[in-house]
């Protein structure tokens, strides 16, 4: 995930994307969390869930593409 964030930091957002596919949805997340402590909206805060449930998945699925 530091190689990622690091590409990423670079401007190289492909080979971001290659190293670690959840990182951009990642980041995403991370913003809408700290909006929602602000607002604090139940329509964000079902958005979130989903959002987050979303993340999930695609954390496992990278880790068992990782593998095969």
């Amino acid at each position: 995930m530091q190689r990622s964030i690091i590409e990423l930091l670079r401007g190289n957002l492909w080979e971001s994307i290659k190293l670690y596919p959840p990182l951009i949805p990642m980041i995403i997340l991370l913003i809408l969390l700290v909006i929602n402590l602000k607002v604090n909206s139940i329509a964000l805060q079902k958005v979130l869930k989903y959002f987050f449930i979303a993340e999930v998945i695609i954390i496992f699925i990278n880790y068992i593409l990782k593998f095969i």
